[in-house]
């Protein structure tokens, strides 16, 4: 069964918006809820805090990044214009900017012995995210504006 362009680029909008609205969500309410922690030095609270929404967020997360990249990817096989090898482009710095900054910020949080180096990962996390949250809002942005 043939996919149709329009519908590939609904679908790539549709996990898009989603994973958009995860990101701000996550940098507006739940990375600012680790800072107070971090700041007192209050590890074990932060500890917990951070074991109970790591494998939480994972399960909303993961899924929608690899449908994102892999309907990015077969968008980009179906049709090379300029506009698709930019949203592929998006995607992979997304990626990229995830499991090799926040990743090690999440590893650092969950396993650093000194109360110091949690604090620093924890405001790296924070404002590296930003980074993120621009490449999927901008993601979204090109997506919605050329839907139809």
């Amino acid at each position: 069964m043939a996919v149709s362009e329009d519908s590939l680029w609904l679908a790539q909008t549709t996990v898009t918006t989603l994973m958009t609205g995860v990101i701000w969500v996550v940098q507006i309410v739940l990375y600012p809820l680790f800072k107070p922690y971090a700041e007192k030095g209050e590890v074990l609270e932060l500890e917990k805090l951070h074991e109970y929404y790591t494998p939480k967020i994972t399960l909303v997360v993961l899924p929608l990044m690899f449908t994102e990249l892999g309907l990015s990817l077969w968008s980009l096989m179906e049709e090379r214009s300029s506009i698709q090898v930019l949203l592929f482009l998006l995607v992979v710095a997304a990626w990229a900017l995830t499991f090799f900054i926040s990743v090690p910020c999440h590893n650092s949080i969950g396993s650093a012995s000194e109360p110091s180096l949690k604090r620093k990962a924890v405001l790296r996390l924070i404002r590296t995210n930003w980074l993120r949250t621009a490449l999927w809002s901008g993601r979204a942005c090109v997506l919605w504006f050329f839907l139809y």
